[in-house]
């Protein structure tokens, strides 16, 4: 499967999973696009459920080029695609 592109705006309140919103993926730098691989939120949910939990925050997910070096990556590394 190949990475689904989403809106922030439009797309925000989408349910990806049972336990995941597009949203909680988005960029820090306020921008809108949002890039999810579904084998990520495929391998989130399996650790979901194992770990039992009720709640997992995702503190970093998707970033733009530029976001990702001010956050001490670099472009086109593994949170900008």
């Amino acid at each position: 499967m190949s990475v689904k592109e989403y809106s922030l705006k439009r797309d925000g309140n989408q349910k990806v999973s049972a336990d995941f919103r597009v949203r909680e993926f988005r960029c820090k730098d306020g921008s809108d696009q949002i890039l999810i691989h579904p084998d990520l939120i495929a391998a989130l949910e399996k650790l979901f459920d194992k770990v039992g939990c009720d709640t997992m925050n995702i503190n970093s997910g998707y970033r733009t080029n530029s976001h990702s070096i001010k956050a001490g990556g670099y472009a086109g590394d593994q949170h900008t695609k």
